[in-house]
C-alpha cells in the first residue's frame, strides 16, 4: 500500500489489533475498534486526541502501545490514561514496527 493514504477511517473491523497509518495520514479519528492494541500515527498526523461528544475516548482502553512522532503538536494534551502507552519517536529515526 502506498504511504499516501489520507482518508477517514470511520468503519474499521472490530477484531483489528494493530493499525499503522502512514506519514500522509492526517484525518480526524472519532472512534477506533474496542479491541485495538497498537496504533502508529505517521509524521503528518497533527490532530488532537480528545474525548468525543458522547464522552467516550477517541482511543480505546484496550491499547497497549501508541507510537507518535516528536513533531506531534499536542503531546502535552494527551489524556492521562494514555501517557504510559506512549512511544515518542524522533523524525530522524528509521521506521519501527509496533508489533
Amino acid at each position: 500500500m502506498s504511504n499516501l493514504f489520507n482518508q477517514r477511517i470511520d468503519h474499521l473491523p472490530r477484531n483489528l489489533k494493530n493499525l499503522i497509518l502512514g506519514n500522509s495520514f492526517n484525518q480526524r479519528i472519532d472512534r477506533l475498534p474496542e479491541g485495538l492494541e497498537n496504533i502508529k500515527l505517521g509524521k503528518s498526523f497533527n490532530r488532537k486526541i480528545t474525548i468525543n461528544s458522547d464522552m467516550s475516548w477517541t482511543l480505546p482502553f484496550t491499547l497497549k502501545k501508541i507510537l507518535l512522532y516528536n513533531t506531534y503538536p499536542h503531546l502535552n494534551d494527551i489524556p492521562s490514561p494514555y501517557l504510559p502507552l506512549l512511544i515518542i519517536k524522533n523524525v530522524e529515526q528509521n521506521q519501527e514496527n509496533v508489533n
